[in-house]
């Protein structure tokens, strides 16, 4: 299951730096607008920081949304989703070692999460139906893996 991890300045009315905190990782992310609040992060690395041990990883990837960050509810995977130019993914990553372990690619398509389950919904490109992709659900296993 997957529940949206927050996305939030880590100061108030300092947008340098942004954060998201769950029980065991503080996931962060730079600003390089400091003075504007922003949706979008161009730039990498994501750093995910574990608050036990303290050990630090980091993300090199495209851009990130506010707003696309998800978590499982034993904290063993992080859901991001990543966008560069044309092509947009969701990807999971393991916030121990920062190591990716899949990704979907969501292209195109309109998509929600809602508990396991990953709904990418069509969206017609030039109002013809022969450029339309199907609606298609997955549903996340217990470990948050992708399955059929």
């Amino acid at each position: 299951m997957l529940n949206r991890l927050s996305i939030a300045p880590k100061t108030d009315g300092d947008f340098s730096w942004y954060s998201g905190i769950t029980e065991k990782y503080i996931v962060e992310v730079q600003n390089f607008k400091p003075a504007e609040n922003v949706d979008v992060f161009p730039e990498p690395p994501l750093i995910i920081r574990n608050r036990m041990s303290q050990h630090v990883c980091t993300i090199d990837g495209g851009v990130w949304k506010k707003d696309g960050f998800y978590t499982s509810l034993d904290e063993n995977t992080i859901f991001v989703f990543e966008f560069s130019g044309e092509r947009s993914s969701l990807i999971s990553y393991n916030p121990a070692t920062c190591a990716q372990k899949a990704a979907l690619d969501v292209s195109g398509l309109l998509w929600t999460i809602d508990k396991n389950r990953i709904t990418l919904i069509a969206e017609c490109r030039r109002g013809a139906p022969k450029h339309c992709r199907p609606k298609r659900e997955i549903v996340l296993g217990n470990d948050c893996n992708l399955t059929k």
